[in-house]
């Protein structure tokens, strides 16, 4: 369920509006004035803002321009609604970052439209931002893994080398003290190749954690909207 922050000074909107939206589904949380809003949304960061452009206090605008300067917030939805019909105002709201607006009275369908819409297209914002870091966790891991590959190739080569001097090529018996330095580098680059290969164990099961896939249900009328 997405949380709803509605801000505006006109308390009986504010009691309409969270009653018509907590009957479609949304969890709501109302606010008479900018800067008790403000103090919550940094407690707690809701799912999108509906807030009124003119306020006493801390004007809506000035909200938006806070939300949109904090790094965690900039993708925050946030739709003014206003009984300004004036293009500068709105387009004054519109370049600070409000990503909608909808004018007084309100049409609430058409509110509802755009609440969607704009959780909708946050949501794919961070799916995409999600799977870009993935595929660069990937690309890194796999780069890693190449590299892993590559140093286990010589160390498996030395050990290789090794044993044949000692299986004593063209019936040279290997003197005991060359014996046992070899069999002491076998040894060593034994232990350097296992854990190489514990190192790409390890790397194999990051990438496969980090890959898993989630699934949930949506209604089929919210896809469709």
């Amino acid at each position: 369920m997405s949380t709803l922050y509605l801000v505006d000074d006109e308390t009986d909107l504010l009691f309409i509006l969270s009653e018509f939206l907590t009957r479609v589904g949304y969890d709501c949380e109302s606010f008479s004035s900018a800067q008790s809003a403000w103090e919550r949304v940094n407690e707690t960061p809701p799912d999108a803002i509906l807030c009124d452009m003119q306020m006493p206090g801390m004007t809506g605008m000035e909200l938006l321009k806070k939300i949109r300067d904090d790094e965690r917030l900039k993708t925050l939805p946030f739709i003014f609604f206003t009984a300004s019909t004036q293009t500068d105002k709105i387009l004054e709201a519109l370049a600070l970052g409000a990503d909608d607006y909808i004018t007084k009275p309100l049409d609430f369908d058409a509110l509802l439209v755009r609440i969607k819409t704009r959780l909708s297209y946050r949501n794919t914002i961070e799916q995409r931002v999600r799977q870009l870091s993935l595929d660069e966790h990937m690309e890194t891991t796999s780069r890693q893994m190449r590299l892993a590959f590559h140093d286990m190739m010589g160390v498996i080569g030395n050990i290789y080398s090794v044993s044949s001097l000692l299986n004593a090529p063209q019936g040279v018996p290997v003197p005991p003290a060359d014996r046992e330095r070899f069999l002491e580098m076998v040894q060593r680059q034994s232990q350097l190749s296992i854990n190489m290969l514990r190192r790409v164990i390890s790397m194999v099961g990051e990438q496969a954690e980090q890959s898993s896939v989630e699934l949930s249900y949506v209604l089929f009328q919210e896809v469709l909207d």
